[in-house]
């Protein structure tokens, strides 16, 4: 009689990011890590591990538990820590300048294993900076319309999944292109897209469009360039505000020295409301809001960058990009 092989398990932190990348790790990468994505995962998986050490400190060691395993239709999931006190999951993400994506990213995460985990009642995203510690939370609640729309999400990834594991077609790619898969932590982009070509781009072939082009990405690193600088001067001029502070400490908010007049000015931001926080909290109702809320603003951008077997005849200036 022979013995059924036993079918790999996936892990949910790759499936919440791509699919496909999650059923291609069954089998061998196409490459080892480089010393640059070992470190920056290390850095990852430390910081956890430090925020439930403050945890623990803050409100004693029994206070969380880590890493609890989750199980799903296709695998195991680890949540990074779980608050039975108020019975919440929480998933951890190290970035000091978290995009929007990888935010919704992590919450199909965690939603995912909020609907795998009875205990699991509510749940918070941590977002960690790496630099100084502090910290952002995007509390997540069972009955909302966001959860919900999260929840499907975890649904469809799931049924691409059971539809490969059935036979069907590997899920689709998360990547445009091969290059982006460093991106994803993703070592199969060999695999992925083996037989994939580039499909050719059109071209405008009108002088205007490509004097306007050159000028454009000319002035674009010259823009680079000021940024840089500019920031180097705030930077200086920061120190300077700080040190007056200490100087000027206890002293009215206006005084005289030499020929200078200094004056201090204490500035209050008005209060701001994150609405996706406050949805996904369930303390608002959006549609009732409606009437007085504005749209986001819709705007474009441009990008323009040398591409290879471009032909040279162009001056692009001094200034390298």
């Amino acid at each position: 009689m022979t013995e059924a092989v036993a079918k790999p398990q996936l892990r949910w932190s790759s499936v919440r990011d791509c699919p496909r990348k999650a059923a291609l790790e069954g089998g061998p990468p196409d490459r080892e890590w480089t010393d640059r994505e070992q470190r920056i995962l290390y850095r990852g998986r430390s910081l956890g591990r430090d925020y439930m050490d403050w945890l623990e400190a803050k409100y004693g060691v029994t206070a969380v538990e880590r890493e609890v395993k989750v199980e799903w239709a296709l695998g195991t999931g680890h949540i990074d820590g779980f608050l039975w006190k108020t019975q919440t999951a929480l998933e951890i993400l190290s970035s000091a300048h978290a995009t929007d994506a990888m935010i919704h990213s992590k919450l199909v995460q965690l939603a995912g294993y909020m609907e795998h985990y009875e205990p699991a009642l509510n749940g918070c995203l941590i977002v960690l900076d790496p630099g100084d510690f502090s910290e952002e939370r995007y509390p997540v609640a069972k009955d909302t319309e966001a959860y919900a729309l999260l929840v499907k999400e975890v649904h469809e990834r799931i049924a691409a999944l059971e539809s490969w594991r059935a036979g069907g077609n590997l899920p689709a790619r998360v990547c445009a292109k091969p290059s982006e898969a460093p991106g994803h932590f993703c070592r199969f982009a060999d695999t992925c897209f083996e037989g994939w070509e580039a499909p050719p781009l059109p071209e405008v072939d009108r002088p205007e469009v490509l004097a306007l082009a050159a000028a454009f990405a000319l002035e674009k690193g010259n823009e680079r360039a000021a940024t840089a600088a500019l920031d180097e001067v705030k930077g200086r001029r920061k120190e300077v505000e700080a040190q007056l502070a200490v100087e000027l400490e206890g002293h009215p908010r206006e005084v005289l020295s030499g020929s200078f007049k200094i004056r201090r000015t204490d500035v209050q931001r008005k209060p701001t409301l994150d609405l996706r926080k406050a949805e996904l909290a369930g303390v608002l109702n959006v549609e009732l809001l409606g009437e007085f809320m504005k749209p986001g603003a819709a705007y474009t951008t441009w990008t323009v960058e040398r591409h290879e077997g471009s032909a040279g005849g162009i001056d692009y200036g001094e200034e390298p990009f």
